[in-house]
């Protein structure tokens, strides 16, 4: 599906639309939008149309489509991008030092993409040095947690850094009830828990919460080659 943006008159740019493309395996779109608190229309399109996009464009979701035929993607660039033209709440810190942490952090999740990509593609492929990695940055979430002592990574409310990590702490929650070799819901990581939950409820999450099953049926496609969009 896309999104048609609304302009935002007090803003000044060069394109008076925008579409934002993306699936409902990929929330980031409603997610900015809630969070940023700007207007656009939902047209529902098929999932043949959105294939074609994204043939056409060799893009990836979510993509911020111009009405001159320019387009960007990649959540994080979409994400800073959106941030500069819709200045109200903003979602990076404004301190460049702590927005530099912020990236440095998104940065050292690597190892947490990496498992799920191995659980989705190649399972068997785990291997200690993986699973060391892998919780090293649970570890590194959890001591930042502490070193910070807000509620969120991002201060008092979640932000910039708490959305770009959240995508893949909520596939890895619906994983690990599959797998006991990546769980991490455990006395452990106590602090790391309430921060869970308390993402989990924030509205830019809550309302665009995928259940477990239909998450994991739509993840598993990309194994066995029949990737389903529509349920």
């Amino acid at each position: 599906m896309y999104r048609e943006l609304d302009r935002d008159r007090n803003a000044e740019r060069k394109w008076d639309r925008k579409r934002m493309w993306g699936r409902d395996y990929n929330q980031m779109c409603d997610r900015l939008r809630n969070r940023k608190r700007y207007g656009y229309s939902v047209r529902n399109q098929s999932t043949q149309k959105m294939k074609e996009f994204i043939i056409l464009h060799a893009a990836k979701v979510p993509a911020l489509e111009m009405t001159d035929g320019v387009t960007i993607y990649e959540s994080l660039v979409t994400v800073n991008y959106i941030d500069d033209v819709y200045p109200q709440r903003p979602l990076r810190a404004r301190d460049p030092l702590r927005h530099a942490q912020d990236q440095i952090l998104i940065e050292a999740t690597g190892p947490l993409h990496s498992v799920l990509i191995k659980l989705i593609r190649a399972p068997e492929t785990i291997d200690e040095a993986v699973l060391e990695a892998y919780f090293k940055t649970w570890d590194l979430l959890q001591e930042e947690l502490k070193k910070r002592g807000t509620s969120f990574l991002s201060g008092h409310e979640p932000g910039y850094v708490d959305y770009m990590i959240w995508p893949w702490t909520e596939r890895l929650l619906a994983f690990q009830k599959k797998d006991e070799r990546i769980k991490f819901d455990t006395p452990k990581y106590k602090l790391l828990g309430e921060y869970i939950q308390k993402m989990a409820k924030d509205p830019a999450i809550s309302q665009y919460a995928v259940p477990d099953e239909v998450l994991l049926k739509f993840l598993e496609g990309y194994r066995s080659g029949n990737i389903v969009y529509d349920f």
